[in-house]
């Protein structure tokens, strides 16, 4: 009788941690979304076929963030503002909504619906506006459609045809009402509280297993010692500063396995290291937390193993063998299995198939398997398909759903290809092969040059680095204690690996400055947990077009007027900073400052400050200024001496006194008049350093 081959599906549940934690709030809204298009979907699907079996990885990070949500305990940007009537928008507000909740019409989901489309292309084509034009550029009556559909195009076709009312609002297609935006909330959160209970259910009754990752989803070799990375590129630039706590890479582990085993009642037996980034000190970690098993990609296979990954003319493996098994690995502790995804079958369904028929897909998928299956000799061999869960069908006709049922009910009736979760296959097939060692890589070219390497990636990691050390020195004070689990959260969250792929030239997500602002607000809050104030590096961003799109250098001297009348033309040379634009989609316009315009004669630096709401905004406002250098940056001789500001270098300016070569500031006093442009004139103020306006 012929053996069927084993078939492992694995997919990958992750996204980045969205949430401030010291203000309880989701600063993007992916968590949400994909939820109701992908991550109840994809368990649901098996419902309808109970022989196919799977193994999902939820990423703890993530689950985390759908208890929240579940849980009530949060607030969302995001859904804030869509919530909110049209008719109460600021001017800001509707200038975000502009921006942000319309997509990319190349997008698959957005082209399907004629009206989001519609606005959606009517934002490319006037962008790039000043937010005031962005702000103009829709009627109520398109905002509110906007509101609605940046909401509905991420609810699932099952769902859609499903439920009565979603699919009438699809019908509806335009002019929406206030009150046609809670049915599309309400099938939000009712996938949320569905998503995670679905997947305990198919574990329970055996037709999934699930699987773990390190908590916040770092890439666990770097963080143990980003020098590793030089070991597949011995000439990879690298940061001055390098990153190296093998004990943040144990604590993400242990922290991943102790919440995984909490939400879904069972120790899992095996993880996805993310970016499948493995070292042998990754294998002795996860062994160390009692881990049966870990995924990799096959070009770390044949590194480590010293056998190349040879194919045929029809892209089936000369050596199936090499492949399609798990290999032992003995670390210094106790022994880990590796098993190998196929990258062919594993890239055909996430980057090949979307342009493909789904019949015909799925029919190719099950041919390239069933070549697999006629080389198999005497050993059982295991095909292991990994890639990530949710992506990939964002590009696929009908979210994927008619691929996925077309490959499911042929795989339920192939007699010659099983799906295995892959603990029952190693279970029922002993491992027989074993690796001397791990070649540290990932399932990128199986080298790290995707998240270090490029000067963004590595003023990361210095970044990264300070603040750890900053911790660290923290952590040894005796006073400490109690700020000291709020700050090692926030440093396991920027030790994630989605910071550095987006900062890479690699990658453009199109919203680069949303990922830098992100990161480096996890950073500032590892200070703030400690009431200790952010260095000035982490309010200036990494990414240089973030940089340039929200800011502009002096073009000369200026010497406005202080009448207390605010004249364009006079500030028009001067250099400005668009605060809401650096924050861009992940902050809502809030607090007081919209933009900061600066500028200098030989005398005087002129400081002005644009406040969110414009002629509504006629309020007490406190000003707290705080003057810094670049390390490194010399300053000028006479420190002793108080004085006004002073040309130090080009574009440079500093005060005489208060700057110190590492960027902290002394305190210093200089006199300076203030005034709102409505007010009639100026008046006498101090500045203290670092201080207020008084």
């Amino acid at each position: 009788m012929t053996r069927p081959l084993h078939v492992a599906f694995i997919w990958h549940m992750h996204q980045p941690y969205y949430k401030d934690d010291l203000q309880n709030s989701f600063l993007l809204p992916w968590v949400r979304l994909r939820c109701a298009k992908d991550y109840y979907k994809m368990p649901a699907l098996l419902d309808g076929y109970p022989s196919i079996k799977q193994t999902f990885n939820l990423v703890p990070a993530l689950v985390a963030q759908i208890e929240d949500y579940v849980d009530g305990r949060f607030a969302d940007v995001y859904l804030d503002l869509a919530r909110r009537p049209v008719s109460e928008l600021t001017i800001d507000e509707r200038a975000f909504i502009a921006r942000w909740m319309t997509e990319s019409s190349q997008i698959r989901r957005v082209r399907q619906y004629p009206r989001y489309l519609d606005l959606t292309r009517k934002r490319e084509q006037a962008w790039p506006r000043a937010a005031d034009d962005l702000a103009k550029l829709f009627s109520d009556a398109e905002l509110r459609d906007l509101q609605v559909w940046f909401n509905l195009s991420w609810i699932g076709p099952e769902v859609m045809a499903a439920d009565a009312q979603i699919a009438e609002l699809v019908r509806k297609g335009r002019d929406f009402s206030e009150d046609d935006k809670e049915p599309v909330f309400n099938v939000h959160f009712d996938l949320l509280r569905k998503v995670l209970p679905k997947y305990r259910e198919l574990q329970d009754r055996g037709q999934a297993e699930l699987v773990t990752s390190p908590y916040y989803h770092p890439i666990l070799p770097l963080i143990a010692d980003l020098g590793i990375a030089r070991v597949a590129r011995p000439d990879l630039a690298m940061p001055r500063r390098l990153f190296a706590h093998p004990q943040d890479a144990a604590e993400q582990l242990r922290l991943g396995v102790e919440a995984h085993t909490r939400r879904f009642g069972t120790r899992p037996r095996g993880i996805w290291p993310p970016e499948a980034a493995v070292s042998d000190e990754v294998a002795r970690l996860a062994a160390e937390q009692g881990l049966e098993w870990m995924l990799s990609d096959e070009g770390i296979l044949a590194r480590s193993s010293g056998n190349p990954i040879n194919r045929d003319g029809d892209g089936q493996l000369m050596q199936p063998e090499l492949l399609y098994a798990p290999y032992r690995v003995q670390t210094s502790g106790p022994p880990i299995q590796l098993v190998f995804r196929d990258g062919r079958l594993s890239n055909a369904i996430g980057f090949e198939y979307q342009n493909s028929a789904p019949d015909e897909a799925a029919k190719d998928l099950i041919d390239r398997l069933h070549g697999i299956q006629r080389r198999q000799q005497d050993a059982p061999l295991l095909a292991v398909i990994a890639l990530d869960g949710e992506n990939c069908w964002d590009f696929y006709e009908g979210n994927g759903n008619d691929f996925l049922h077309s490959l499911y009910s042929r795989l339920s009736h192939d007699p010659d290809v099983k799906t295995v979760t892959v603990s029952e296959f190693l279970a029922e097939f002993p491992t027989h092969r074993s690796l001397a060692g791990i070649h540290p890589g990932s399932w990128i070219n199986a080298n790290f040059d995707t998240w270090v390497g490029d000067q963004e990636h590595n003023v990361a990691w210095e970044l990264l680095a300070e603040a750890r050390d900053f911790l660290s020195e923290r952590e040894r004070q005796a006073d400490a204690v109690a700020e000291l689990p709020a700050a090692r959260r926030e440093v396991l969250i920027a030790e994630g690996s989605d910071w550095f792929w987006w900062f890479g030239r690699s990658h453009d997500s199109g919203m680069d400055q949303i990922w830098d602002s992100l990161f480096r607000l996890h950073l500032r809050n590892i200070y703030m947990s400690c009431q200790q104030s952010p260095p000035a590096s982490l309010y200036q961003p990494i990414v240089k077009e973030a940089e340039s799109s929200a800011s502009k250098r002096p073009d000369r001297k200026i010497t406005p007027k202080l009448n207390g009348v605010i004249d364009h033309d006079e500030w028009s040379a001067g250099g400005y900073v668009d605060v809401t634009a650096l924050f861009g989609a992940m902050h809502p316009p809030k607090g007081a400052i919209r933009r900061i315009w600066f500028g200098h004669d030989d005398h005087n630096l002129y400081l002005r400050f644009d406040l969110l709401g414009g002629e509504r905004a006629a309020r007490a406002v406190e000003l707290e200024i705080l003057f810094s250098a670049s390390p490194g940056r010399r300053r000028d001789d006479n420190r002793g001496t108080a004085g006004p500001p002073k040309r130090a270098g080009q574009g440079d300016f500093r005060h005489r006194t208060g700057l110190s070569p590492e960027g902290a500031a002394r305190r210093w006093r200089l006199p300076a008049r203030v005034a709102r442009d409505d007010a009639g004139g100026w008046r006498p103020a101090t500045v203290g350093g670092p201080g207020k306006l008084r």
